[in-house]
């Protein structure tokens, strides 16, 4: 017989290929659909079916990979071999549109090392994908990543504070990755300004959610408070309101799981300011509210039931009220009132209430007077909160 088979092969070389390929089909065959402990199901390409919650390829079929390939970032679902992508299902199962995202980018080997927005920043443009490793930098998970975000949804027209907003959160944190997040583009020549005047400012496209645990998203300022979320639970980092301006470096708050500051009893959690890093519990917790989300009820979400998850155990957050929402909405004249004096060099960062003040708008009103937005606008931008009695050069954009 082994006579016969080498005169055989001996004869058609081709066929020896032809034995080893099925030889190896078989073994393939068999760890696969006959000794299943070896292999699990994996999502890795993210191409989710939601109709029976597997993930498949373009073609539909299950995709497999070995257990050990299988990235610490997909978790085990309880009672059960099967993993997930634990941030997609987690994020997507109130928002649907979550899965908009390059999703991959939360799940592959890189997924738990990087800035995952960076990612899909690169995958928006076009870039070639082996070049995420080195220049989307590193993600360390025992810190707050030094990474900002502001979030703006359907048409957003900058003004003089936004620019002083970004700025600042250049300057003062000097972050590895700085982004404006939302479904357009900002415009207005403030915004042309902003993009010429910060350098690495990036702006990630995310398609406007509609939807929270299956009811009409009906208040335009929800989006941004759900988004938000995902953004840090899913990378860390640092969101500000675009009318939330940084004063001072906030190294010393990356040590926290969480920053936060609780605006009074009745309004609830200031979520204007959040620090906090990735997969932060407090965060999934904030999230999983949504489960009861009341979209008629702006601020139930948003403040309330982060309130209230801090009250029940305070030692989840680390609680900085003072240092970056005084003044207080109701302390106005502490903000705008030349004749009333208010110590900001303390504070991390300053809300400046566009929505219950009047507010500079031009680069001329803000030279001279002495109220505490005038000296804060004049420090970010010039480095120096006095009053400047030289002339000014008004960018042609501008005038």
């Amino acid at each position: 017989m082994n006579l016969k088979l080498r005169s055989l092969f001996k004869a058609s070389p081709r066929k020896i290929t032809y034995a080893v390929i099925i030889f190896t089909s078989l073994i393939i065959y068999k760890e696969m659909f006959i000794n299943t402990n070896s292999f699990v199901r994996s999502p890795s390409f993210l191409f989710l079916n939601t109709s029976t919650d597997k993930s498949t390829s373009l073609r539909g079929h299950l995709l497999w990979q070995p257990k050990s390939r299988v990235n610490s970032f997909m978790k085990l679902e309880p009672n059960s071999s099967r993993p997930s992508c634990y941030v997609v299902e987690f994020l997507s199962s109130l928002d649907p549109s979550f899965r908009s995202f390059h999703m991959d980018t939360m799940c592959d080997d890189l997924a738990n090392k990087t800035d995952v927005m960076c990612r899909i920043y690169m995958r928006q443009l076009g870039l070639n994908t082996e070049l995420e490793r080195e220049a989307c930098g590193s993600n360390p998970k025992d810190l707050v990543p030094k990474i900002v975000y502001f979030v703006t949804f359907g048409s957003y027209t900058f003004n003089i504070w936004n620019y002083i907003a970004v700025l600042a959160a250049q300057r003062h944190v000097q972050p590895t990755g700085l982004y404006v997040v939302g479904d357009q583009h900002p415009v207005g020549p403030w915004w042309e300004l902003t993009l010429r005047d910060v350098p690495g400012l990036r702006f990630v496209y995310r398609q406007a959610p509609t939807v929270m645990s299956g009811k009409k998203i009906t208040i335009i300022h929800q989006k941004s408070d759900i988004v938000r979320l995902q953004l840090l639970y899913m990378n860390g980092g640092i969101y500000l309101d675009v009318d939330q301006v940084v004063l001072r470096s906030l190294d010393s708050l990356l040590v926290y799981n969480v920053s936060l500051g609780l605006l009074n009893e009745a309004t609830g959690m200031g979520n204007a300011f959040i620090a906090a890093k990735r997969w932060d519990s407090f965060l999934r917790d904030w999230y999983l509210g949504y489960k009861d989300f009341q979209n008629n009820t702006w601020g139930y979400n948003s403040m309330k039931v982060s309130k209230g998850l801090y009250l029940t155990n305070k030692s989840r957050v680390n609680l900085i009220t003072e240092l970056i929402y005084r003044p207080q909405f109701w302390e106005l004249p502490l903000l705008l009132n030349e004749s009333v004096a208010f110590d900001w060099r303390k504070n991390y960062a300053m809300h400046v209430w566009t929505a219950h003040g009047k507010l500079p708008k031009t680069i001329q009103e803000i030279q001279t007077g002495n109220s505490t937005v005038l000296q804060v606008f004049r420090y970010v931008i010039y480095g120096d909160p006095r009053p400047r009695a030289d002339s000014i050069v008004v960018p042609q954009m501008l005038q």
